[in-house]
């Protein structure tokens, strides 16, 4: 009876696939995560930034034009809120974490105010 050398190759291929489509299946749920961090920073600072602006062209206001940016900010981080003459910059913070692997943090910024 002759000697079958490729017995099980099937399976160890098959392995390898399956390996390969995890990883690949990891990488693009990093890079949506990364995208939706994105999108949350950039809409969190853009909204910040209408609240703070409509804050400080507001003579009825009583709030200063940062503590409305920090109010209205709920799932990142707002990290700096500079009022620059007539405008009001804001930048956010979103952070990725991805179970066990190492985390790492998105920015998003706008400005806003009269032209």
């Amino acid at each position: 009876m002759r000697e079958d050398r490729e017995r099980g190759s099937g399976t160890v291929l098959s392995l390898f696939i399956i390996a390969g489509i995890a990883g690949i299946a990891f990488i693009l749920a990093s890079l949506a995560a990364g995208f939706d961090a994105k999108h949350r920073a950039d809409s969190a600072a853009d909204f910040a930034a209408l609240a703070a602006a409509q804050t400080l062209h507001n003579p009825g206001s009583a709030d200063a034009p940062c503590a409305a940016a920090e109010k209205v900010v709920r799932d990142v981080e707002l990290v700096d809120c500079t009022v620059r003459g007539s405008r009001v910059v804001v930048t956010t913070r979103a952070t990725v974490s991805l179970g066990v692997m190492n985390s790492w943090t998105i920015t998003g910024q706008a400005e806003a105010g009269p032209e």
